[in-house]
């Protein structure tokens, strides 16, 4: 199975990259004729800047990928037996585990 890498990874695999080139760039159109203090600070604005946008970005994309490849599914929890024999089995997110209690008895809640 391929692996994926997770939003945070790819955010910071595009993102790192992207303000660094930014920052370059930012180094490279002169900012440091106001000085060397403001034109690093310049330049790590840039970075941070670029590195925000694009990995975020990035980050975004990649979630939303893995939103609509997972498709609707039920979040991790204990679920009542489709045999109706009382039952209860734990669904992980992903997949059934063994894992089986006695289906909690049932409180009504009273409306006002």
């Amino acid at each position: 199975m391929k692996s994926t890498m997770n939003p945070l990874q790819t955010g910071l695999a595009w993102g790192v990259p992207a303000g660094l080139l930014i920052a370059a760039i930012s180094i490279m159109s002169g900012t440091f004729d106001s000085g060397a203090i403001a034109g690093l600070m310049d330049a790590l604005v840039a970075f941070l800047i670029g590195a925000a946008l694009v990995g975020g970005l990035a980050a975004f994309i990649q979630w939303r990928r893995i939103a609509r490849r997972l498709g609707d599914v039920a979040p991790p929890g204990w679920y009542d037996s489709p045999e109706e024999d009382g039952t209860q089995w734990f669904w992980t997110g992903t997949r059934w585990t063994d894992r089986t209690r006695p289906t909690p008895p049932r409180t009504q809640t009273r409306r006002f």
